[in-house]
């Protein structure tokens, strides 16, 4: 398995919730999912395998920001 897959099946029974948003892989950016670097199908493929059902807060700003993310989160 990879390292974040690995770190995944570590912490999955521990994740009560999560803070969401994409970015550079380099800092801690704010953009909105599909606009940065981070693989969200292969997120959405752990979190599945996983069973993590918790409930997500997208730290993103502006509620068009929020209708995009959904938009594309939908589609993964």
């Amino acid at each position: 398995s990879t390292q974040i897959e690995s770190w995944v099946e570590q912490m999955a029974a521990y994740t009560g919730h999560m803070h969401m948003n994409d970015n550079d892989l380099v800092a801690d950016r704010h953009w909105v999912p599909g606009e940065g670097s981070i693989d969200w199908k292969k997120c959405s493929l752990l979190l599945d395998k996983y069973g993590i059902e918790s409930p997500v807060l997208l730290e993103l700003g502006g509620i068009e920001n929020q209708k995009k993310a959904l938009e594309y989160m939908r589609k993964v």
